[in-house]
């Protein structure tokens, strides 16, 4: 599944760490080890000896996926852009965003409850025709 996901979003826990920076670290493993599994699992790899850096092989990951990481400290947001191994968010701005959404349309907030919900959630987008058999004449949109 991570090796077909295009946006992957991961979200800080500071229920599990007593400070911002261990919260960050934690961000920080789980991103990179998504790229190592990306970077595995990829049917560009070839077996043996690779002469290119991880950092390399890190952003060449990063070029098939977004992984967008909170980050809570902006200390930690200078090891993240110099790396250039995923898009950040720092937490005030991640609020700031969710607000502004609710803020224009107020439906919103029940879909931003669901995706930031406690209990682990799956969401896989799809484009219409690979789900149903409909023949697309015209721009079609939920907006009408």
């Amino acid at each position: 599944m991570l090796t077909l996901s295009q946006q992957i979003l991961i979200l800080a826990d500071e229920s599990l760490e007593d400070s911002v920076v261990h919260s960050d670290s934690r961000s920080l493993a789980t991103l990179l080890l998504i790229r190592d599994i990306q970077e595995a699992k990829s049917p560009l790899r070839y077996a043996g000896f690779s002469h290119s850096s991880w950092i390399r092989e890190m952003q060449q990951a990063s070029d098939k996926s977004i992984i967008i990481s909170e980050i809570l400290d902006s200390r930690t947001r200078n090891l993240v852009s110099v790396s250039r191994i995923s898009d950040y968010v720092l937490s005030n701005e991640l609020v700031s965003m969710a607000l502004a959404m609710v803020a224009e349309d107020k439906q919103i907030n029940r879909v931003l409850e669901e995706l930031f919900a406690e209990e682990v959630l799956l969401l896989a987008l799809s484009q219409l025709h690979h789900l149903a058999r409909i023949k697309i004449t015209a721009c079609q949109s939920f907006f009408l």
